[in-house]
């Protein structure tokens, strides 16, 4: 989360690929090079391109990684989105409908430079809800080795309540649940959002 000025905040989420210090590394840079983008691009498309880049420039052993950036103006509700390979963002709207966001995808970050990314906006409504989540969550499995998968994932997220606190306890609750004591190859990330008031 990146406090841009008195309405805007900035919310970052993403996956490096590999794993261990390497990727540890690699993600500690990449967000300290976001966090310095977001104040001196104009757009998150921008601002993805210009990371894009330098993660391209030392790229080393083909680390790249997935990331999603939204401007949030906490007055209007509206958000601008720019992604890069990440997850789409779903949108829980307060009638229960499901909104997923994903005409902005481009490429995972730091395959190749000079990569072009688009951006789109989307408005909250009072009620609603956003939802971003790492594969970790998608695919985080059972003793069986099942899948949860996204069929499991929307399913959950239609019939729980669109609060951002209520709807994030119904996931982690519900992935729990379903993977028991199994141990997880992939880390879990979840954010959950919203216009409450």
């Amino acid at each position: 989360f990146i406090h841009l000025d008195k309405n805007r905040t900035g919310i970052v989420i993403g996956d490096v690929s590999g794993k261990g210090v390497p990727a540890a590394l690699y993600m500690a840079k990449l967000g300290s090079d976001m966090r310095t983008l977001a104040f001196t691009e104009r757009s998150p498309a921008e601002a993805l391109m210009k990371l894009n880049d330098l993660l391209a420039e030392r790229s080393r052993r083909g680390m790249f990684a997935t990331l999603l950036y939204i401007e949030l103006d906490a007055l209007t509700g509206r958000m601008l989105l720019s992604n890069a390979g990440h997850l789409p963002p779903i949108i829980k709207r307060k009638d229960g409908s499901l909104a997923r966001i994903a005409a902005a995808s481009g490429a995972p970050l730091g395959m190749m430079p000079c990569m072009r990314y688009e951006q789109e906006t989307a408005v909250l409504d009072q009620g609603d809800t956003v939802v971003l989540y790492t594969d970790g969550i998608i695919e985080a499995m059972n003793t069986r080795e099942e899948l949860y998968g996204y069929g499991r994932f929307e399913t959950l997220l239609k019939r729980s309540a669109a609060h951002p606190g209520t709807l994030k306890d119904a996931i982690v609750g519900d992935v729990n649940r379903f993977t028991g004591l199994s141990p997880q190859h992939d880390d879990m990330t979840l954010v959950c959002f919203g216009a409450v008031k």
